[in-house]
């Protein structure tokens, strides 16, 4: 098998010629995918799987995959597939070391890393799972963006390339936000999110860090550490701000003062006055 691996290196010079974009979309259609050829690449590639069920092997590992997979592939791993009678897949292919690319905000997305190996300092991930499973309805427009960047590689047209570079980020940007949705950061920002608008809610209320971390469904000690490190706060401190600006904008509206404290969570109007002096809000 280590002599058949080396015959079968693949480069973008494979399909590309040098003043291109280095960028590849290779489709796949049903029941034509070659069984067991096991393969590497100095490219990466990424895998879209429309129908299955099929085996992804590397050398140690084999995976079921489905529909609506998506696959990384890094360059350098050797990998195959089996049991191809359902697969219909495609490949996005690339090389981020030569692709002219504007970064601006994509750090905020914490996936867009693994899509760029270059930039990506924990990379060496070989694994035949997949990255994630999309829904159809996220699946089948990037599928259709995909097949139109296929498209315009192959026409040979003034702004070709200037176009499929707008495709390709599109099509990256979708994905990476896709993964975004099913991260931990992501699933921790939402649960502080819901426990910030609870918060608003139930001003009046005598809420302590272990109810708060229990409607997040944290633990204490992680609700406290992801709560500070989100907003720059501990979860009591950004309470009382919002108490405090909750008091400020009904005294501008005349309210009494007792029933401001009652409203806002402060145990008696000399008690609001203090807080509001100490915080130079009035």
């Amino acid at each position: 098998m280590a002599q058949d691996i080396r015959r079968k290196i693949y480069t973008l010079q494979d399909y590309l010629d040098p003043e291109q974009l280095p960028v590849w979309v290779d489709h796949v259609p049903l029941r034509t995918h070659p069984e067991r050829r096991f393969h590497s690449h100095r490219f990466l590639e990424i895998v879209f799987v429309r129908s299955g069920p099929a085996l992804h092997l590397l050398e140690d590992q084999s995976v079921q995959i489905d529909r609506f997979d998506v696959l990384l592939i890094p360059p350098g791993l050797v990998h195959a597939y089996d049991r191809c009678d359902q697969l219909e897949l495609l490949n996005l292919v690339f090389d981020d070391t030569k692709l002219p690319l504007p970064i601006l905000d994509a750090h905020h997305l914490p996936f867009f890393a693994r899509l760029f190996p270059s930039q990506d300092k924990n990379a060496n991930r070989n694994t035949a799972d997949p990255v994630m499973t999309l829904p159809e309805t996220v699946f089948e427009p990037l599928w259709q963006e995909i097949m139109l960047l296929k498209r315009e590689i192959a026409e040979i047209q003034p702004g070709c390339r200037f176009v499929s570079l707008a495709l390709f980020m599109k099509i990256i940007g979708t994905l990476a936000r896709q993964k975004n949705i099913f991260s931990e950061e992501h699933t921790q920002s939402v649960s502080l999110s819901r426990v910030i608008e609870y918060m608003h809610s139930h001003l009046a209320e005598p809420l302590t860090v272990h109810m708060l971390a229990q409607y997040a469904r944290m633990s204490d000690r992680n609700f406290y550490r992801h709560f500070k490190n989100a907003t720059g706060s501990s979860p009591l401190q950004y309470l009382l701000s919002l108490r405090l600006s909750r008091a400020a904008h009904l005294l501008q509206g005349g309210v009494p003062r007792k029933e401001i404290a009652a409203s806002c969570g402060f145990c008696d109007a000399n008690y609001l006055a203090r807080m509001l002096r100490l915080h130079h809000i009035c």
